[in-house]
Order: C-alpha cells, then sequence, then structure tokens
C-alpha cells in the first residue's frame, strides 16, 4: 500500500526547494495549482506543519444469513481452467503447487440493502508435518476501524457435516473443529454460508466501503489464516498498515450483480449469464487475495504489454487521470518485467475509488485502488514542480503510486511475506522499486527528486530523533514513524545495497529472489538468506544486522544528493516551521 497525506507532501517539498525558493512561493505553487478554494485540505496543511504527523509517503437480492444463498450457475474447477489465470512462463506452476488451497466461492451482490450474500468452499491440503485439528478464518470485515462492516456466518460444515464453529477476539478470528484430524498431506472441504455488510463511513483506508456510487470489496469473505511454526497465525487486527497474511490459493468465484453493474475482480472475470443480473466467473491462480471493485458507472481504457492486458477503470470525467495511471501502469510494468521478471497474471485491472485514512493506493493480487484525488492533474501537490527545478519536465504523484502498487505485484503479491510481522519486506523493495521507475523513465534527476522528497526526508526528520529497527511489527510504530522508517529507511537501504554490491550483483540478487520464492511467504531470514547465495555470507550478514536489526543509522550511511553537498540541504527550512518541543533539541 502507498500511504500519504497531502499537506505533508507540500511542507516536504517546500523544504527540499527552500534553497532556491521561499517557502511562500512554493506554497503559491500549489495554491495556484489547485488547492485554492480548498480549505478543508489547506486547513490541514497547515496544521500539519505545525505538528508534522507522517503517515506517510501508504438490483437487489435479499437474503438472510441463515438462508442458502440463491442458486447461481456453478463454476468449474480444472486445472486447464486455472492456468488460464497465469501467464505462459507460470503456467506450469499450476501442478507444482498443486496443493494450495481452493476457495469456490458463489455469490450475489446488492448494492441497495449494501450486501454480498454468498456460500464459500475451501478445498485445504494439509501441507505441514503434523496433523491438524482446527482451522481457523479471518473475518477482517469484523474489524472496528470497518465501522460497520461486518461479516455473519451460518452453516458451517467439514466434509459435509455440521460443526460447532466459534468466533473469538472481536468476531474477527473463526475457529472451525475438523470433523476428523486432517493428516499431513490429505484434504478435506470447508463450507459455509456468508452475509457481508458494506460500510459507507469510509473506515479502513477505504478499501472496505461504498462511496459515490462505487464498492470497494477488500476482505469481503472469509479468508484462511496462515499455519506457521506449528500455530496458526492470528495478528491483531491493526488499523495502520496491511491485513492480508496469505498463503497463495486459486479462487473459482462466480458472482451475480444488477444489470449495468460492471464488477472489477483479482481474477479474469468472464461473463456466464444474463437475465434479470449479470453473472461473472472469476478465476486467478495463485493469489494472495480476491478483491472486487463493483460500480455502475465505470469507463475503461486498456493497453497490452507483453502478455497481460492492463485495464484502468474510471469514473466519468476522470479520463485523463485514468490515462495517465494506464501509461504509468504498462510503463513501469515493461522495466520490472524486464529488470524483476516477468509479471504473473494476463490481466491488471486498475480502479478509482475514494481512499482515506492517509492511503494513496492499495495492492490487491491482479488489482490496483488509487485514490480519486490523483487523478486530478490540477490537484497534483508534486505538479508544479517541473518547472521549478532543472532536468525535470514534469511530475506526478499519481505515477509514483502506481508505479508502487504495479511493484506489489512482484513484491507481496508473487513473492509473500508477513505485513504486520514485518512490512519492511514488501514496502521497502516496493518503495524502491517506485523510485527506481522514475530513474530509468522519467529521468535521474526526476528520480533523486522523487527520492529525496518522498522517501529520505521524512526519514531525515525521524533521525533528528533517532533511528529505529526496520525489523519490527506495524503496532510497534507511530503513525509519524511507520511511514519513515518502513517506507523511508526500508527503500534507501535498497540504494545503499546497490552501492556496495554494483548493478550486475544487485539486480542478480533482486531476480533470484523474485525467482525463487514466487508463490512462497518468506521472512527476514529467507531474505538474508538469499542476499548471502549473492553475494556472500558476510556482506549479508553485516548489511542485514545495520539496516534491518540496527538502530543506528545517520545522515552519513544515506546515499549522496543530487541537489547539493549533502543530502536534503532544505531540512533546516522546514525545520523552521516547526515548534521544537519545550525541553527537546531537536538536533
Amino acid at each position: 500500500m502507498q500511504q500519504r497525506t497531502t499537506c505533508i507532501i507540500i511542507g516536504v517539498v517546500a523544504a527540499l526547494v527552500a534553497t532556491t525558493c521561499s517557502f511562500a512561493g512554493i506554497a503559491g505553487v500549489f495554491l495556484m495549482r489547485g488547492f485554492q478554494g480548498q480549505q478543508e485540505q489547506f486547513a490541514e496543511f497547515q496544521a500539519t506543519a505545525e505538528t508534522i504527523t507522517d503517515e506517510a509517503i501508504t438490483e437487489s437480492f435479499p437474503t438472510s444469513p441463515t438462508e442458502n444463498p440463491p442458486a447461481v450457475p456453478q463454476p468449474s474447477a480444472d486445472a486447464s481452467d486455472l492456468s488460464t489465470a497465469l501467464t505462459p512462463p507460470f503456467q506450469d506452476a499450476i501442478t507444482q503447487h498443486a496443493d494450495v488451497p481452493l476457495y469456490r466461492i458463489e455469490a450475489r451482490f446488492d448494492p441497495e440493502a449494501l450486501t454480498i450474500t454468498g456460500n464459500q468452499t475451501i478445498t485445504l491440503t494439509n501441507t505441514e508435518d503434523v496433523p491438524l485439528d482446527e482451522i481457523y478464518l479471518r473475518l477482517y470485515a469484523n474489524a472496528p476501524h470497518f465501522n460497520e462492516g461486518a461479516i455473519t456466518i451460518d452453516d458451517v460444515q467439514v466434509d459435509g457435516q455440521v460443526v460447532d464453529s466459534q468466533l473469538e477476539r472481536d468476531e474477527i478470528d473463526l475457529n472451525i473443529p475438523l470433523s476428523q484430524s486432517l493428516a499431513p498431506g490429505e484434504s478435506q472441504t470447508i463450507s459455509m454460508n456468508f452475509t457481508t455488510t458494506i460500510p459507507t463511513s469510509g473506515g479502513g483506508y477505504g478499501i472496505f466501503n461504498a462511496s459515490e456510487g462505487v464498492f470497494s470489496l477488500y476482505h469481503w469473505h472469509p479468508e484462511l489464516a496462515i499455519y506457521k511454526d506449528g500455530a496458526w497465525v492470528l495478528h491483531p487486527a491493526a488499523d495502520q498498515g496491511d491485513l492480508t497474511n496469505t498463503d497463495s490459493a486459486h479462487y473459482i468465484v462466480t458472482l451475480s450483480v444488477p444489470e449495468g453493474y460492471t464488477a472489477v475482480t483479482s481474477g479474469i472475470e468472464n461473463e456466464i449469464a444474463t437475465n434479470e443480473a449479470h453473472t461473472y466467473q472469476s478465476i486467478n491462480a495463485l493469489s494472495r487475495n480476491f478483491a472486487m471493485v463493483i460500480s455502475d458507472q465505470f469507463e475503461v481504457l486498456s493497453q497490452e504489454v507483453d502478455d497481460t492486458v492492463i485495464n484502468s477503470y474510471y469514473l466519468p470525467g476522470s479520463e485523463t487521470g485514468a490515462q495517465s495511471a494506464l501509461d504509468a501502469a504498462a510503463e513501469s510494468m515493461i522495466l520490472f518485467n524486464e529488470r524483476f521478471g516477468p509479471y504473473v497474471y494476463p490481466e491488471l485491472d486498475i480502479t478509482q475509488i475514494e481512499m482515506g485514512g492517509g492511503a494513496a493506493g492499495m495492492e490487491s493480487s491482479g488489482l490496483i485502488l488509487i485514490g480519486s484525488s490523483y487523478y486530478d492533474p490540477e490537484l497534483d501537490p508534486l505538479g508544479g514542480f517541473g518547472s521549478i527545478v532543472e532536468g525535470i519536465d514534469s511530475l506526478s504523484f499519481l505515477d509514483f503510486v502506481i508505479a508502487h502498487e504495479v511493484a506489489h505485484q512482484w513484491w507481496y503479491s508473487t513473492v509473500g511475506s508477513d505485513a504486520y510481522e514485518q512490512p519492511w519486506i514488501d514496502e521497502g523493495l516496493t518503495n524502491w522499486s517506485s523510485t527506481f521507475f522514475f530513474d530509468e523513465v522519467r529521468g535521474e534527476v526526476a528520480g533523486q527528486f522523487m527520492r529525496e522528497t518522498l522517501l529520505g526526508l521524512p526519514y531525515q526528520l525521524t533521525l533528528r530523533q533517532g533511528d529505529q529497527r526496520l525489523d519490527q511489527p506495524v503496532d510497534q510504530f507511530d503513525q509519524n514513524d511507520y511511514g519513515a522508517i518502513v517506507y523511508g529507511k526500508g527503500a534507501l537501504m535498497y540504494d545503499v545495497l546497490r552501492q556496495e554490491l554494483g548493478d550486475e550483483l544487485f539486480f542478480d540478487f533482486l531476480q533470484q529472489y523474485y525467482q525463487q520464492h514466487q508463490f512462497g511467504h518468506i521472512d527476514g531470514a529467507t531474505w538474508r538468506q538469499t542476499l548471502a547465495d549473492v553475494a556472500g555470507p558476510e556482506v549479508a550478514d553485516a548489511f542485514y544486522a545495520k539496516w534491518v536489526e540496527g538502530d543506528a543509522i545517520t545522515s552519513d550511511d544515506l546515499p549522496s544528493s543530487t541537489f547539493g553537498p549533502g543530502l536534503f540541504d532544505g531540512l533546516d527550512a522546514l525545520e523552521q516551521l516547526l515548534p521544537t518541543p519545550e525541553g527537546e533539541d531537536p538536533r
């Protein structure tokens, strides 16, 4: 996920260029470029300039919960169908990962009642070396920060036998006892009916929410928890960062929506029936999750890149932004295909939604959610700086967010990790990939400007109070430091690693990292071992100890600046805007 606060960007950029123009002049640029009249946003900016709290550069078909949902066409589920959901280089992975969970979901979406009613069946194979007596599903829609969002469950069965399941901890964790112990290598089928209530109050970054006729449906169905080291991993449903922590799985979803609605999903959609409703079958293979965005307003632009069709779904009046999003996605995919390895899916969908809570975008396997405010180029907080900074023709924060979320298709979707326990693993490399995109596609000066503005300056501000370890869970960071450390330090670390290894070894590391851990679930030890395989154990151990486990990085350890002899010459100018806490010396 790409997080941000617009007013933070304003202040950060103002400080960066303070050596060449006044803060008043920079503020004027932003006012002229669309913030004029946006009193609420400007008031937020003013308040943030005083506190600098960085959230990081982040037709009706009613049924009751106790009824079986109305019948819909049955989905097919053979391997040949699943292979169509992968690009040619990855189609053999279906047989190589034959034991991953298989979700079959039949559901109906009701925009008037704000519900999804359905039935879900999971075929689960025990890939552990011990028997399993229970499983856990996660009902993230019940998390407190999703407000009135909810999932209710009924008629839970294991291999056709009704079992007494129990909800635990804020009704997020669903414990399902197995009818008999599931031995290693054996499979059982778990089924249930569910009703999901869609919130309208915008909690949780807006990724599970209905707003302005767009239904963002992340965490809309029960999701299988991860089993690791002899226990089910049941992290708290933190309201900061990403909740998704899953193994790769196959999804075959049959969804009925009212006439006139378009369903954009993580999978490859095919319309299979049309009557009072439109019924889609979506197939996604080796996916981290299955999200959906549904609207009766969407228009679409498309482009093909290598083996993938990229679709940019947008709302009326946002065609300019949608085209920019499509262009940036295509350019970044071309680059990442070449330098990291080929993209997995034959389709990538971008959707325009209302986001909140400081988030600019959100990734899902094969589906990207982008905040609607960035589709207006007049409101781009970086739009005025192409004419100020020599060597830069244009800057676009939308491009940065798009590149970030596209990179997540490599670092999160294909190479999986624990976004709660070790968020640096995916977010750090993903944010570095965004600046790498600017280096290679928009030019070196533009890349360095984005690196210093969106990554380095927030981290530099944090360094004035002292460094922090990267390898901490999400809830160990406050809102200020989460972005600065995970997204800032975690990304700049890769620039340092690149300097130390040289390009040949560095990109060999990234390519091996991607190839060796496709559809797996890694941790910091796996990351370090992959680096050791490329650069040697001594280099890997020393680098990991300093940058991931350590908390003693200083400005001298960071890459040098393009814009002056030291990194962020405008830092002192920003500091002048900040009150010094009583009794504290910011230096």
